[in-house]
């Protein structure tokens, strides 16, 4: 197989969807930087070659912190060269409020500003990239909310709700945002897309 030295960032690579799309891009000949809060799975022979070849780069951070993401934003930005393909693919979905360490409601502190950070703070070596393209994982559970209300997600005090809750109106922040810097990226060469994946069948 041939490798044409293209590089991916995925957020949480190591799990779902993340993890899924690590292995298919390995088997096309990418290199992908994964940007995890545990370890990959055990048992994988496409992630333990790719690892030995440097073929896939391992950084670590607790996405909730943002102390840890910073550090591994600048480990980042001092061990690549060039990001081509961005994927903001790391999300939480949890049956109750939870808060991270800056006070923020956690769905929206992960699934919503996080992604932002992650573009904003990478947008250099996406620049340097060839694709030069950004990809967030979004859901269809916001195709249940009839209305987007910022105050509810940045400080929710409703009943809560599973997956239509502070979830869905994370995720409907995050496609709403991605769809107002399109524009600007687009004018300095980025492409930006918000995607809805089906369910991932656990087998």
């Amino acid at each position: 197989m041939k490798e044409h030295n293209k590089v991916v960032l995925i957020t949480g690579a190591n799990s779902g969807i993340g993890l899924e799309l690590t292995k298919n891009l390995l088997l096309q000949g990418w290199e992908v930087a994964a940007l995890i809060r545990s370890d990959f799975p055990n048992g994988q022979p496409i992630i333990i070659d790719a690892l030995k070849k440097n073929h896939l780069r391992v950084y670590k951070a607790d996405l909730a912190d943002f102390s840890s993401l910073r550090n591994a934003l600048d480990q980042i930005k001092k061990s690549e060269a060039k990001i081509d393909l961005l994927f903001n693919n790391a999300g939480v979905s949890f049956a109750e409020y939870k808060y991270s360490k800056q006070g923020r409601e956690i769905h929206f502190e992960v699934n919503t500003l996080v992604p932002f950070i992650i573009t904003m703070e990478l947008k250099e070596l996406l620049l340097k990239g060839q694709d030069k393209t950004i990809i967030n994982t979004s859901s269809n559970s916001l195709l249940f909310l009839k209305q987007f209300d910022l105050n509810t997600v940045i400080n929710p005090k409703t009943p809560f709700k599973k997956l239509v809750g502070p979830y869905a109106n994370s995720k409907l922040a995050l496609s709403l945002w991605t769809n107002g810097i399109a524009p600007e990226l687009s004018s300095e060469g980025i492409k930006i897309r918000s995607v809805c994946p089906d369910q991932i069948r656990r087998g």
